[in-house]
């Protein structure tokens, strides 16, 4: 699983509970840290903030699924967003999921097992 946050608080929370929750986790702190990390391994399931410097969660997604190696533009994608209410909803219907801030790390937990489990990985 590879989540993508610019705040290394959010950041941090969301690995440790995703390990707590049995995952497999790489952080990384920017969509372009991301792109490194998946130039050499194919995540699960992705975590990305909506509203990052540089480049948005939403631009991560379309990147992903026009542009990314073929292998990846399957991955499912769940955003996370503090801005959630702000948010239009052809935006939030992009992703796979969709969680608030503060996110409720048990549906958080539930989500990606079932995400995993629907993909076979």
């Amino acid at each position: 699983m590879l989540v993508i946050d610019d705040h290394d608080d959010t950041l941090y929370l969301l690995v440790q509970y995703l390990e707590a929750c049995h995952a497999r986790v790489i952080g990384a702190h920017s969509a372009q840290e991301a792109r490194e990390v998946l130039a050499h391994t194919t995540p699960d399931v992705i975590v990305t903030d909506l509203y990052m410097p540089h480049e948005s969660g939403a631009m991560f997604l379309g990147w992903l699924r026009r542009e990314s190696p073929e292998h990846l533009r399957i991955v499912p994608v769940i955003g996370v967003s503090a801005s959630g209410h702000y948010t239009p909803p052809e935006v939030r219907n992009a992703f796979t999921a969709w969680f608030g801030k503060p996110t409720d790390f048990d549906d958080l937990c539930e989500t990606v097992a079932e995400l995993i489990r629907l993909s076979g990985a």
